[in-house]
């Protein structure tokens, strides 16, 4: 699983190179690590460098986590959410733990986490519900 959020860049670049041979090599070329990772051009501001990048033409796309970028597209005109086609996306998966000694107050926001509401919020930033194993 990658580590870092240009970690699944590539990692979608070789898939994308299973299909079109080819492509990593070019995709590598060209890609910039916008934000996170230590290879970032970070600048103030959540989307400053994202926003920065698109407005100068020096990007015209940007791969992100959907959760993040409903607000780019708030904040910056013009921009549209694309879906990653299933064949060649990574999907991160999250986990959700609690130790033996929780607190009352972890185990209830556990709980809350995993009910139809607490699904219902993390659908709405974009993540998709979690499936339990059988016999939960």
């Amino acid at each position: 699983m990658p580590r870092s959020p240009g970690d699944y860049a590539w990692a979608i670049f070789r898939r994308i190179e299973a299909v079109r041979p080819g492509a990593f090599a070019l995709l590598d070329a060209k890609a910039q690590k916008l934000v996170g990772g230590s290879e970032a051009q970070n600048m103030p501001g959540r989307y400053d460098p994202i926003a920065a990048a698109l407005a100068a033409g020096t990007a015209h796309v940007f791969l992100g986590y959907r959760t993040g970028l409903t607000g780019l597209v708030k904040e910056t005109g013009g921009l549209q959410i694309v879906e990653i086609p299933a064949a060649v996306n990574v999907v991160p998966e999250y986990g959700l733990a609690t130790l033996a000694q929780s607190s009352p107050a972890a185990m209830a926001f556990a709980l809350f986490v995993m009910s139809a509401a607490g699904q219902g919020i993390l659908r709405d930033f974009g993540f998709r519900p979690v499936a339990l194993p059988e016999g939960m």
